[in-house]
């Protein structure tokens, strides 16, 4: 799976590490339906990114790559107000920020239909929909916050929350 979706030559942790991020973004993206879906048809797949990374601690996704039959388009931004328009959000990915930033980002995108995920500890309780973590096996994971998900109008297909290591946080975890 990961080397259909990303291409590296450096073999670091790091590096492994975000391309198996990458590879399961694309894998989860291709499998979630986001709500008036047939009305973003007609343009690209926009993975927005926010906060501090690394240089080779990034994700990133062959150009050949599509989710949902889209290229993919990968914008890095320093701040929300740089969008023009939410609505054009399918992914925001969230680097390392404060929680007091993540605080006013999920109140400017309250009531978007936006995939938000992130890589930041204890994130998935604070309302990210989909949060990375390095496992006790040194294993990249997830956690799928389902009270996010279902605020955010997004339907994540229910064999996710079957992958192995993952965790399911939220009162309404009822598939």
């Amino acid at each position: 799976m990961i080397s259909s979706v990303v291409s590296y030559s450096q073999t670091n942790n790091v590096t492994k590490e975000y391309a198996i991020k990458s590879a399961y973004l694309v894998q989860i993206c291709k499998i979630t339906t986001w709500e008036k879906e047939s009305s973003r048809r007609n343009r690209t797949f926009k993975i927005y990114t926010i906060g501090t990374h690394d240089y080779n601690a990034k994700i990133k996704i062959r150009k050949d790559i599509t989710i949902k039959n889209r290229k993919i388009e990968i914008i890095s931004i320093d701040s929300l107000e740089e969008v023009k328009n939410l609505d054009l959000i399918d992914v925001l990915y969230i680097y390392k920020i404060s929680k007091s930033e993540l605080k006013d980002i999920l109140n400017k995108i309250a009531d978007k239909n936006i995939l938000i995920v992130s890589e930041n500890e204890g994130f998935g309780e604070l309302g990210v929909i989909i949060n990375f973590f390095i496992n006790d096996d040194n294993k990249v994971n997830f956690e799928i916050n389902r009270d996010a998900e279902l605020k955010s109008k997004i339907k994540l297909r229910s064999q996710l929350y079957n992958v192995s290591g993952s965790k399911i946080i939220g009162d309404d975890y009822n598939l």
